[in-house]
């Protein structure tokens, strides 16, 4: 074998396999894995690897294929988003779990991002910034969605006996 077909081949393996972000959807909701998934197999990088219905399906699929992104879902049968980011995360530290989900009061963002998810989106979010956040998070950057930001900003200012809006005058 040539030199220069090894080097077509390793250059070849680079832009094909290795730039790939590898993605596990979980929902319980068929008809939302399937929109996700319609959505993210048209964005270059990005390679579904499975789907999973519920928490514990979740973290077995996630010990199997060892994906690099999560895309969960927070309210579900069984375990749940919350319980099985946290159980992910510590057999799984280098996995990066995006919060995927209807629920955006300030409780739900909060506790998942302690509990070590790199991200939080609802799902009326744009596939853009979906897009943005997968992109962002797999750089090793958090991502929130400026609806959540802003209320957990917000909380965090009233929480501290501070009217949010006296400070900006």
């Amino acid at each position: 074998e040539s030199l220069s077909l090894r080097k077509l081949r390793l250059k070849y393996m680079n832009t094909r396999n290795f730039n790939k972000h590898t993605l596990i959807v979980v929902d319980d909701h068929e008809i939302v894995r399937a929109g996700i998934i319609s959505l993210l197999q048209k964005v270059p990088n990005i390679q579904i690897i499975a789907e999973a219905s519920s928490g514990e399906e979740a973290i077995k699929l996630t010990q199997i294929h060892k994906p690099s992104l999560i895309l969960m879902d927070v309210r579900m049968p069984g375990i749940g988003g919350l319980q099985a980011t946290i159980n992910i995360l510590r057999l799984h530290p280098n996995t990066k779990v995006i919060a995927l989900t209807v629920c955006n009061d300030d409780l739900f963002p909060t506790k998942l991002l302690q509990a070590g998810a790199h991200g939080y989106l609802t799902k009326n979010t744009s596939s853009k910034e979906l897009e943005l956040a997968i992109f962002q998070i797999a750089k090793g950057k958090r991502y929130i969605s400026p609806e959540i930001a802003s209320k957990i900003a917000l909380k965090h200012l009233s929480d501290q006996g501070q009217a949010p809006f006296e400070l900006l005058s």
